[in-house]
């Protein structure tokens, strides 16, 4: 029996999107997408980290991400939540769209 490495899904993804922008607001906004192997793991062949950061304070405002054991996920205001979609564009627009939420309450 073969054993597979912990981060073998890592060294078979392909960056696809990777930019990190410093907002009017203060807020630091981070987009990472990777092209993954379509595995049990990753059914949807993306892996993605969508990270909305205070610059001031170093807190996670808004979180989307991905990671295995706990698949498409939220975290915002101290809470983690499910996060279900169909197609790949769908979690980028639900993120940016969050943030000009978040941007408007400042």
């Amino acid at each position: 029996m073969t054993r597979k490495r912990a981060d073998e899904d890592q060294t078979r993804a392909h960056l696809l999107i990777a930019t990190k922008l410093t907002l009017s607001s203060g807020y630091i906004e981070e987009v990472k997408v990777w092209s993954v192997p379509v595995t049990e793991k990753y059914p949807e062949g993306i892996r993605f980290r969508l990270v909305l950061v205070d610059r001031r304070t170093g807190d996670i405002a808004l979180l989307y991400d991905n990671h295995w054991p706990k698949g498409p996920h939220v975290h915002t205001a101290g809470a983690e939540t499910a996060y279900r979609f169909r197609r790949v564009e769908r979690p980028l627009k639900d993120f940016l769209e969050h943030v000009a939420r978040i941007e408007e309450l400042i």
